[in-house]
């Protein structure tokens, strides 16, 4: 989940599920894991990462270029989502363990 989350907050959330998923799958059949939360959780911890960053989703870029948003603003934003990713993921990992 994190490598979903970092890796779109840099590329795309596309790109980052095109990524994780595959390997989670193959890691998980290898080793008989569960294959439905898991990908799920993927997806949208990479939905979260690309929101955090201009560039990690197109709508961002656009939002900031239309409406002349500063970086700064929009890092302050963001922080409400940031604190729910926290949150997530941290519930995650507690039902997962």
């Amino acid at each position: 989940m994190l490598l979903s989350f970092v890796g779109a907050m840099f590329l795309t959330n596309d790109m980052a599920v095109l990524t994780c998923i595959p390997l989670y799958l193959r890691i998980a059949r290898k080793y008989d894991l569960p294959e439905i939360i898991p990908v799920t959780a993927i997806a949208i911890a990479a939905n979260f990462g690309s929101a955090l960053t201009p560039f990690g989703n197109p709508h961002n870029i656009f939002l900031m270029s239309k409406f002349h948003i500063s970086l700064g603003q929009f890092g302050a934003w963001v922080w409400p989502l940031v604190i729910a990713d926290v949150i997530f993921f941290g519930l995650v990992e507690f039902a997962g363990a």
